[in-house]
This record gives C-alpha cells, sequence and structure tokens, in this order.
C-alpha cells in the first residue's frame, strides 16, 4: 500500500518507497504497478508486487475494475462498458464510491471515442466534482473541448494540471497536456503545441515512469512529425499491450511515416475493432489526404456462419436472454457469451441489438456471412439511462 501510495506521485517519492522494502522490486514488477497506479487499479498493484502470492478478492468491485482496465487497454471495449454498468449496478446496492467513480470516468471515455458524447456526460455527470483523478480530468478535457471554444478546454485543462501537481497525484495525468497537443494539432495552433510538449516532457523528468516516457515519444511525434519518435512509442505501446494507445501512434506514423499505407492499414483495423465514432475517422481520412493515398476499406471475416451460429442470432433478434438462449441450443450461458463474442468480431457488430439488426435487415446475408438475412448499437449509458432489461437502437455513428 505504502508503495501504490508513492506509485502516484514523483519518482523520487516512488524510489524511496522501494528503498524501503525488504527485498528489491524488479523493474518489469515496478513498471506494472506504475501503469497500474495510472487507473487507480488497486487490484492490479497487488497483482503486480505479489505475483502468485496475490488472491483476488473473489467478486469485490476492485476486481471488477481490474478486469474492466484490462479489457480497455486490450480492445475488448463492449466487455468494459457492461463491466461498467455491473460495478454501478452493484455501488448504487452497497454506496461504493472511490473505484466506482473511475469505472465511470473510463466508461466514458469509452463512450467519447465512441462519438457517443450524451452518454459520455450521463457517466461524467455521476462523479462528483471533487474527485480529480486524472482518468476523470481527461474524459472532462473532451467534454469541455466538444462543448466550449477549444481555447477555454485547454486553460481547463491546464488548470487541473496544476491542480495534480499541488496535490501530488501524477499518475496517469500525462493524457492532459498529450490531449491538448492534439487539440493544438488539430486547432492549428503551434503555441499550444509547444507549450503542451513541453508539459510533457517537464512531467517525463518528474516522474520517469513508463506511461510518460510514451507519451513524450508520441508527443514529439505529434508536434515535430518525428516518425523515429512515434516507432519508438509504437513499439513500447505494443509491448505495454495498450490497443487505444497504439491507434494513437499508428495515426501519428501514418502522418509521419516513410510509407503511411501499412500504418493506415492498421490503424483502421483498430479502428473497427474498438467501434470508435466518426471523430478518430474524420482523423485517419485526413491523414490519408495528407500522404494522397487512399483510406484502407475494412473487410469483415467472409466464413460462412455455422446453422447453430445462425439459430443462437436468429434467436437474441427475437430478444432472447442468454439463459433461454442457452436452454433452447442445450449449452452453458457461459459458452453463449463465448459463441456472442466470436459472432461480434466475425460479423463486426458491437451488441446485440447491432446483430439483431444486421440480421433482420440483411447485411449478414449481403456480407455472404449466411444465405438470408442496419446498423444499431445498445445504448450504451449507465443503468439509470434507460429502463432495466431495455435497448434503445439508435443509428451508428
Amino acid at each position: 500500500m505504502r508503495l501504490l501510495a508513492a506509485a502516484v506521485g514523483s519518482s523520487a517519492e516512488f524510489e524511496r518507497a522501494r528503498r524501503g522494502l525488504p527485498r528489491a522490486l524488479g523493474e518489469k514488477t515496478s513498471d506494472r504497478l506504475r501503469n497500474a497506479a495510472a487507473y487507480g487499479d488497486l487490484a492490479g498493484a497487488f497483482e503486480a508486487v505479489l505475483g502468485e502470492r496475490y488472491v483476488g478478492a473473489g467478486d469485490s468491485t476492485a476486481l471488477r475494475y481490474h478486469t474492466m482496465v484490462r479489457d480497455y487497454l486490450t480492445g475488448d471495449w463492449d466487455r468494459a462498458l457492461s463491466t461498467a454498468r455491473r460495478i454501478e449496478a452493484r455501488g448504487r446496492a452497497d454506496g461504493a464510491g472511490g473505484v466506482g467513480h473511475l469505472a465511470r470516468a473510463l466508461a466514458a471515455e469509452i463512450q467519447l471515442q465512441r462519438g457517443e458524447v450524451g452518454h459520455a456526460r450521463e457517466w461524467l455527470d455521476l462523479i462528483p466534482d471533487s474527485v480529480t483523478h486524472s482518468l476523470v480530468a481527461r474524459v472532462r478535457l473532451l467534454i469541455r473541448y466538444f462543448s466550449e471554444p477549444w481555447e477555454e478546454a485547454v486553460a481547463g485543462a491546464w488548470r487541473d494540471l496544476r491542480g495534480a501537481r499541488e496535490s501530488g497525484q501524477l499518475a496517469g495525468v500525462e493524457w492532459l497536456p498529450l490531449r491538448v497537443l492534439w487539440i493544438g494539432v488539430v486547432e492549428d495552433s503551434p503555441e499550444v503545441r509547444r507549450q503542451a510538449l513541453a508539459e510533457l516532457e517537464a512531467l517525463h523528468e518528474e516522474m520517469a515512469s513508463p506511461m510518460t516516457y510514451e507519451s513524450v515519444l508520441l508527443g514529439r511525434g505529434m508536434a515535430n512529425r518525428d516518425a523515429d519518435s512515434a516507432l519508438a512509442a509504437y513499439r513500447l505501446v505494443q509491448e505495454r499491450g495498450d490497443v487505444y494507445y497504439t491507434w494513437h501512434c499508428c495515426q501519428v506514423l501514418a502522418e509521419a511515416g516513410e510509407d503511411p499505407q501499412p500504418w493506415l492499414a492498421e490503424a483502421t483495423r483498430i479502428l473497427h475493432s474498438l467501434g470508435v465514432g466518426r471523430l478518430i475517422g474524420i482523423m485517419l481520412r485526413r491523414a490519408a489526404r495528407q500522404r494522397n493515398v487512399s483510406l484502407p476499406r475494412h473487410r469483415a471475416a467472409r466464413e460462412g456462419l455455422t446453422e447453430q451460429d445462425v439459430r443462437l442470432i436468429d434467436m437474441v433478434s427475437t430478444g432472447s436472454t442468454n439463459r433461454q438462449i442457452a436452454a433452447g441450443l442445450a449449452c452453458s450461458e457461459k459458452t453463449v457469451e463465448q459463441r456472442l463474442t466470436r459472432l461480434f468480431r466475425r460479423t463486426g457488430c458491437r451488441s446485440r441489438t447491432e446483430l439483431a439488426a444486421a440480421w433482420l435487415d440483411g447485411s449478414l446475408a449481403r456480407s455472404g456471412l449466411v444465405p438470408d438475412a442496419g446498423q444499431h448499437r445498445d445504448d450504451g449509458g449507465p443503468p439509470a439511462a434507460r429502463p432495466a432489461g431495455v435497448c434503445r437502437p439508435r443509428p451508428v455513428d
């Protein structure tokens, strides 16, 4: 616990805490601990330090949040949102805060990247203004950017950064100047880009964490079209296993690298796997135009679905629950979940609602996946945003 408290602050504090241990803490373990601290992932921090000695606390909120962070980083955003809704439902029952607020912030982050600004606000409105964690601050920055003059959004980010420095809660705060730098690029403000990069480099001097180093490299790539720095960031992020950060690196390399095509192709693949909204698509199209190349088309898998797959989709389209589907197909609910996950990946759908719509309007048939078969996405807000058990279909951005 002392290590975790130190991990959210400066590198000097963290090194003092490490030196006070009865036995040495390896660099890889230290890095995992500091990465967990950036997301306020208590279970991940214990797992990093204790290794095989760590025993997860059953079905605790901390363990659920750890699973949510892992799914966010690996790109399984639908599952991460489902976990957020379960944490929210439990939090209302037992009054849990703390980790619950971070789950709300991460859910809002996903919705923002998918272009669902309204649902992002619903999640953010559940978080008290007194919560100042970097996850919350980075979401508030984008909400301000979408609803206020961009200069005011940038000013708010610098206030949040000053507050983080004053409180010593620096873990994960590198996302603020990195996002300000992105705004400087989009709004074509050299001064904002310069200041944001300087803040990133100052943060890395202070913290010297793996994520601040990645951010500095990526920031140099964005601000200076430095392909070598962006490539170095890409390799580090891939090793850490952060899909969304990987997308950022690919987008910068598509603009600054020698050959944009492979980076555009990988960025497009990630874009579709995450189900992101129009904003990121616009950024990719801009990168393609700047390099005078075509944006690669995403192609869904063409292998035909089995008769059992078709039956499962048909039952989903009639509103059957997983329990009802399991009874109808003579399998377990866990098997239904696994098969649905595979179907989402193969069809390119991101939810049960979208899968049902694609079946009913013939999209699956036209794609060659089924002999005879729109796209809607499940409502992604917190449980309070809709009646229990009701999905509100809406057109995808």
